[in-house]
């Protein structure tokens, strides 16, 4: 049941063109989720050098 619904999703999105849409809001999501792993491991490292130094 659930198959046939995405199923029927993704072809309407197919014909009125709204899978771009949706892989550019992935992939903005995606690069969110990098940017927050930077950031987190900016901050990992900053942490170990300031044990490090004491």
């Amino acid at each position: 049941m659930n198959e046939i619904k995405l199923d029927e999703r993704v072809l309407n999105n197919i014909k009125t063109g709204t899978i771009k849409k949706e892989k550019a809001f992935l992939h903005k999501r995606m690069s969110e989720s990098e940017k927050v792993k930077t950031l987190y491991r900016m901050i990992k490292e900053e942490v170990s050098k300031g044990k490090k130094d004491n």
